[in-house]
Order: structure tokens, then C-alpha cells, then sequence
């Protein structure tokens, strides 16, 4: 697909963010095919069409139409309240291919030589349990709309937190990988290599020609068609990104909505913002955190905190069942609250009413 068909679709719908990671290209050049199955008659039936995953310095930023997102919500989450067996297949395609990963992880830990085939296997793993984890972690805001689905709920719930690992470490374990089969000088290079190209790089130590110019940029498209853009291109791609995203700053007095996940009535404090996922240090007591989303590595960290204010998350999402087994008071899922609040700013949260006031 040409940069300017991606740009059209872009400017055509209105774009969301899903989360801010560290995954490497390699992660995310595998997930493509996992969207063959789960954009499949039997799931999404093509309800997808547009998917971006935007590396830029070390940070990976998931994109989406929200379109496709609110149909992809819809067509699954009725499925599963009408067919009990597939929400049972589902959870057991995501619980083998789960214990593959953590198996292989386990290898990685232990072993110091790995084969052309065990990467390809963690690649295919990848691919699968990302299919069917789009169901399991993004599904549930749908089917939390009805108390009646419940029972579903708590079954996803459950597999979610059990391979939260998977997802949460897998680029700790990357990077192990990588540090046993490479030399220091290409660690850093080899992040940025797609499932194909690392697996070249693996057998005859040869790098694409744009590799330098992926370090500051590059988009990763998984939908309508898998490819790696960077230089000119990817920066023509992220403006248009960022324009589409930024056109939604509407401040309302500076009151942001979002979703208790826990906590009651009024709370004031001062802010401590964290724009990158991975700079948290010096929390206290009386931070109140507000950042894009949350890593598992970071949990000892955020349980240090007087409440948490997040970009991303569902129901099901990392930050909110952290918030809620750790009792932290939190709102999730207010989109701006990293582009309106500024560090040291003073907030009011009403939990009762899911909004953020600066004050």
C-alpha cells in the first residue's frame, strides 16, 4: 500500500491510540499474521482495515481507525455472549500458545544456543497468541456494557492475568535473546528488524539499507498490507498521525473523562507526569501518577502511589486490574490526560463521576 493510500485512510476516520510499548519490530513485524485469523469470517470478518504501529526512540505506539475498532468490538463480543464454545476455544488457543511462549522463555533464561527454528517458532507463537489476545484484552469493554456477561468477563480475567507475563516481559527476554546470539555493536540494530530480516541477519549478517534511519523512526503496517516504512515516508505518515490525534484536545474548562477502575468520591493532589512508559523513578506517596499506560515491571513503583491517572486502558487492561487488586484509586482511559496535564499541575478527581479537573 503507498503512503499516500495510508495517509487517506488516516485523514478519512478518526485514528486511536491503544497503548505505548517497548516492543521491538521483530513482536510486531509477527503479529501481521494474526490478523489473517483473527480479521477472519469466523471473528472480526474483516472489520480491520487499517493497523499502525509507530517506532519512534525506543517507543512503540499502536494505531488504529476507530471505526474498525468500535465494529471489531461489536461483531466479536456478540459472538461470544451467544457461543459459550467459542469463548472456550479462544481462551484454550490463548492458554497453549501462551504456555509455548512462557516455555521459551524459559529457554532463553537457560540456554546460550538457540537455532534459525527457535526463532521462527517464537515468531509463529507470537503471531497466534496475539490473535486471539486482541479477543481476550480489548473485547471485554464491550461486553462490560451488560452486568449479564459477567461470567464471561471473569473467564477472560483470568487468562489475561495468568499470561500478563507473555506481553509484559516479552521484550526483557528479547533483548536476553538477542544479547546471547549477537555481538554488543548490533544489539541495538537488530530491534529493529523485522521476523524475515532478523532471521537473514541470523544465517549471513546482512542489515536492510535503511536500517540507521529506523533508530530515530519507522511504522511498522499490519493492515491492508504488511510492510516497513521509514525516512521521509514514515515522517509524512506520523504527522498526519499526530494532526488526526491532536484534533480531539477538546479541554472543556480542563475537565477529562475517563473510567474509574477504583476509588470514591473526591481526591486532590499534586501531579507527577510520566510521557515515556519507561521513565518512572521517585514516586511518592503523594504522586498522583498520570502516564500514557503501565508496564507489569513497573508495579512495585506504581503501588507507591496516591492514585493513578492513564491515557489507555479497558477493563481488562494491565493498569486497571493492577488498580484494582492493589486498591490504587484510578481513572483510565482518558486519551489526553498526558497532552493536558503538565508536571506539577494540581488535580481534582471524581471518582463518583470518572473526570479530572486541573485545578
Amino acid at each position: 500500500m503507498s503512503v499516500k493510500s495510508i495517509i487517506n485512510k488516516i485523514k478519512k476516520g478518526n485514528l486511536v491510540k491503544h497503548w505505548d510499548r517497548d516492543y521491538c519490530v521483530f513482536f510486531n513485524s509477527a503479529t501481521a499474521l494474526s490478523y489473517k485469523i483473527i480479521n477472519s469470517d469466523k471473528y472480526a470478518e474483516g472489520a480491520l482495515t487499517l493497523m499502525l504501529l509507530v517506532h519512534k526512540e525506543g517507543i512503540c505506539s499502536y494505531i488504529r481507525l476507530k471505526k474498525d475498532n468500535d465494529l471489531f468490538l461489536k461483531l466479536i463480543g456478540e459472538k461470544l455472549k451467544k457461543d459459550t464454545n467459542l469463548v472456550n476455544e479462544i481462551i484454550l488457543k490463548y492458554s497453549f500458545y501462551g504456555d509455548k511462549i512462557l516455555k521459551q522463555f524459559e529457554d532463553i533464561k537457560n540456554k546460550n544456543d538457540f537455532s534459525l527454528s527457535f526463532i521462527q517458532d517464537l515468531a509463529d507463537n507470537v503471531k497466534n497468541i496475539v490473535a486471539y489476545q486482541l479477543i481476550v484484552h480489548r473485547v471485554p469493554d464491550y461486553l462490560a456494557e451488560s452486568p449479564k456477561n459477567n461470567n464471561i468477563l471473569k473467564i477472560l480475567e483470568e487468562s489475561r492475568k495468568k499470561y500478563e507475563s507473555v506481553f509484559g516481559f516479552f521484550q526483557t527476554n528479547f533483548d536476553v535473546l538477542c544479547n546471547k546470539l549477537f555481538d554488543e555493536s548490533s544489539i541495538n540494530l537488530v530491534k529493529l528488524l523485522t521476523v524475515d530480516e532478523f532471521m537473514e541477519f541470523f544465517n549471513n549478517r546482512n542489515l536492510p539499507k535503511d536500517i540507521e534511519s529506523r533508530e530515530k523512526l519507522c511504522i511498522v503496517s499490519l493492515l491492508p498490507k504488511q510492510e516497513i516504512i521509514s525516512g521521509s515516508n514514515a515522517k509524512e505518515i506520523l504527522s498526519e498521525i499526530d494532526i488526526n490525534l491532536n484534533s480531539k484536545k477538546e479541554q472543556l474548562n480542563q475537565i477529562i473523562q475517563g473510567k474509574t477502575i477504583y476509588g470514591k468520591g473526591i481526591m486532590s493532589g499534586k501531579v507527577k507526569l510520566f510521557k515515556d512508559i519507561n521513565d518512572i523513578n521517585n514516586i511518592s506517596s503523594e504522586d498522583i501518577l498520570v502516564l500514557p499506560s503501565t508496564l507489569p515491571k513497573y508495579n512495585s513503583l506504581y503501588k507507591k502511589a496516591k492514585a493513578i491517572i492513564a491515557d489507555e486502558g479497558g477493563v481488562l487492561a494491565h493498569v486497571a486490574i493492577l488498580c484494582r487488586e492493589a486498591k490504587i484509586p484510578a481513572i483510565i482511559g482518558t486519551k489526553l490526560g498526558t497532552k493536558l496535564i503538565k508536571n506539577n499541575d494540581v488535580v481534582e478527581i471524581d471518582f463518583d463521576k470518572s473526570q479530572v479537573k486541573i485545578k
